[in-house]
């Protein structure tokens, strides 16, 4: 039986004190940490949409090329163990996906670093930038519920589609997954998560998550 299992980035696979956020690991490289820290904290504050931040950071990142993106992906510290549990739930014949509001030419070399099948992100113009972001497409963290929903749909996974998040704004993913889990939560979560995970390595909690699956086939066999 194939399942469906939906991370998010910042905070969750994307674990590093240093640099906690795709973006935050841009501006290190794009010489705008300053500017770009202010931003997110304007964010998590709630007096900045993610539509506003993805508009003016593209303006601080005018000068962004991919050999500096390649740079600041590269120098980002990951949870252990990332490619070999994509590669496991691929033996299960099932699906790995992220769901991020990181910006996309970011977040979509998750797919070839790490082998996951599906990356949605916050879309900005190729780079090097030469339109604005269209803020018609950024998303909104309610819209990581509808992906998810249209991710069991298209791949036609039902009852088995597990949630991985941190923060607040993946309660949303975990209300269209069947069973969710928090990896280093630095906020309460509205809900309880099924798994919650402190540490640095995906392959503890991921084995739980496995035999939770497992079961579950055993059960309805």
């Amino acid at each position: 039986m194939a399942d469906l299992q939906v991370f998010d980035m910042d905070g969750t696979l994307l674990l590093d004190p240093r640099t906690p956020t795709a973006s935050l690991a841009v501006a290190r490289e794009a010489g705008c940490w300053e500017e770009v820290e202010l931003l997110e904290g304007l964010l998590a504050a709630g007096r900045m949409t993610h539509s506003a931040f993805a508009a003016v950071a593209r303006v601080f990142w005018e000068h962004l090329t991919p050999p500096m993106v390649d740079q600041a992906f590269d120098r980002c510290r990951w949870l252990q163990g990332i490619e070999e549990v994509v590669a496991d739930i691929h033996a299960h014949d099932g699906v790995a996906a992220v769901i991020t509001m990181a910006p996309d030419f970011f977040a979509e070399r998750l797919a070839d670093a790490f082998g996951f099948d599906y990356v949605a992100a916050t879309p900005y113009p190729t780079l090097p930038f030469e339109a604005p972001v269209n803020l018609s497409t950024a998303p909104d963290p309610e819209d990581k519920e509808r992906i998810v929903r249209q991710l069991k749909d298209h791949f036609g996974i039902d009852g088995r589609t597990v949630a991985w998040g941190d923060g607040p704004s993946d309660a949303f993913m975990f209300r269209a997954a069947d069973w969710s889990v928090a990896l280093n939560p630095r906020k309460e979560l509205p809900t309880a998560p099924d798994l919650l995970y402190e540490g640095t390595d995906l392959r503890e909690p991921y084995r739980h998550v496995r035999a939770m699956l497992r079961d579950q086939a055993t059960q309805a066999a």
